[in-house]
């Protein structure tokens, strides 16, 4: 076979996997956030061609089947999972069956790379493109006959006026400090599960800050609840709502969010700190806490993480991320911003500052009491135990938050709030569960009478204003949405019952 011909194979098998992950995920996130499988998979390929080049012009023995090897075990690994779960092999245990798996994966990369003839190659390598082209034609159909949603406003405008602010000169300003705990449910969810937090909720209590016992999320989904935080309105119903408008997306779409829109009226300077999920990207009106190095940009990426779910090298990526760097990456985002504003005392002086905390906790990577990330797979392992394992460390993290802003910004208007109950109950959209979160307050005493221990969501980003506003007689229904249809086209809400 021509060295042509073992380039062009080479180049396809490589890249047709992160292709395929592209089209999947192209709906759902930006194509940016979705490159890097692709980048390493054209380096892995450019490798090998290279190797290729070398042998063909410095050694005597072709070594052209063996080359060939690479780029079909590469593309083969990606069924591992799908395998696995056809034989009903479990995750994390039954070693032996599945290290069975990946020597046969092996064994038939082998048979393909050094039994078949070319033809066989050709008409692998032409499936391959034509389901490629296949792909990308069916995404540009669909974006093609799509209703236009240029001048559509996506949430309800129950709520919203900034008419109702005050003027600038009119407010005290106080920094504003929103620390989102992802996935923390309810005091009576965690009773449920056999953990007593309600002596952690008085401690709080006695530091001036308020617990709302009947608290719900609007959404059961992080991208959901954020996104409606951030436009401080729920999202339409029965209505096809593209992904471009939930969070982290929303927040860098030209019409800004309701939220932007109070704070540039203010001058208030919004601060994010990120995490594996969602990411942060420097603008002139978001600045991100932590600035990360180009290599923690690709360990880290969740792309990549997603790319390899698939993969029985999923555990080697897992090792590398998190055996081989310091403790210090992998901090807490909270202790990251605990140590931010240790070294950044005077940016608070200006009271002109909105802190968004999107702290993973107790939602997996899962940690221990003392916040250190547990062992190998078992981090990312769905049950109580872990769960309530990570909530002790969210409740730890909570109190040294606590104590550090009294201490250098008593003042300060404080929000921990989860997004959505224990994910657990998600499978079950009849059960209010999944919408159930931790939410513990701290406002002016002017202010705080207003807030009832049924604000949810909306109705709690709309109240950490209402010292910023004129007397106004708006009821904020604590309303709960489900999804009633989700395709790449877009997702479709009904109100929860």
């Amino acid at each position: 076979m021509s060295k042509i011909f073992v380039s062009f194979l080479t180049f396809i098998f490589f890249i047709t996997q992160p292709i395929i992950f592209i089209l999947e995920n192209i709906q759902y996130y930006p194509l940016k956030h979705l490159l890097y499988p692709l980048i390493l998979s054209l380096i892995l390929c450019s490798l090998l061609i290279f190797l290729l080049i070398l042998s063909k012009k410095y050694f005597k023995y072709n070594f052209t089947r063996f080359l060939i090897f690479f780029p079909i075990f590469w593309f083969l690994q990606f069924y591992y999972s799908d395998v696995s779960k056809l034989f009903g092999l479990k995750e994390n245990i039954q070693f032996y069956p599945k290290l069975l798996l990946v020597l046969c994966i092996i064994v038939v990369s082998i048979t393909l790379a050094f039994f078949l003839k070319k033809k066989i190659f050709i008409l692998l390598v032409n499936i391959n493109i034509i389901f490629i082209i296949f792909s990308i034609f069916n995404i540009f159909q669909s974006n093609i006959f799509q209703k236009s949603e240029k001048d559509t406003i996506f949430y309800s405008s129950k709520y919203f006026n900034l008419e109702n602010y005050k003027k600038p000169n009119e407010i005290k300003y106080r920094n504003i400090y929103f620390l989102l705990l992802d996935e923390m449910t309810s005091a009576r969810v965690y009773n449920d599960l056999g953990f007593d937090i309600d002596s952690h909720i008085n401690k709080f209590k006695d530091l001036n800050y308020q617990y709302l016992s009947e608290s719900k999320s609007s959404y059961y989904s992080t991208q959901y609840t954020i996104g409606s935080i951030f436009n401080m309105e729920n999202y339409k119903t029965d209505t096809l709502i593209d992904e471009k408008y939930f969070y982290p997306f929303n927040l860098y779409k030209k019409s800004d969010p309701n939220l932007f829109k109070v704070l540039n009226y203010y001058g208030y300077k919004f601060w994010f700190m990120d995490n594996q999920f969602s990411k942060c990207e420097n603008n002139f009106q978001i600045t991100c806490l932590d600035q990360k190095t180009p290599l923690d940009k690709i360990l880290f990426d969740e792309s990549l993480n997603v790319f390899f779910e698939k993969s029985f090298m999923k555990s080697a990526v897992h090792l590398l991320r998190y055996k081989f760097f310091s403790h210090e990456k992998t901090k807490t985002e909270i202790e990251k911003f605990i140590n931010f504003i240790k070294i950044n005392k005077g940016i608070l002086k200006e009271k002109n500052n909105f802190f968004w905390i999107h702290n993973m906790n107790p939602h997996h990577p899962h940690r221990d009491s003392d916040c250190k990330l547990l062992d190998g797979a078992k981090k990312n392992e769905l049950n109580d135990a872990n769960y309530i394992s990570s909530t002790k460390c969210s409740l730890k993290l909570i109190d040294q938050t606590i104590k550090e802003i009294n201490k250098i910004d008593p003042n300060a208007i404080v929000v921990f709030q989860g997004d959505h109950g224990y994910s657990k109950y998600n499978n079950d959209t009849d059960n209010e569960k999944s919408f159930e979160i931790f939410n513990l307050i701290k406002m002016p005493e002017f202010c705080s009478q207003k807030i009832n221990k049924k604000s949810g969501s909306i109705a709690t980003i709309n109240l950490l204003f209402s010292c910023f506003k004129y007397p106004e007689s708006v009821t904020y229904k604590n309303e709960s949405f489900i999804v009633k249809e989700r395709n790449f086209e877009g997702t479709v809400f009904e109100i929860f019952n």
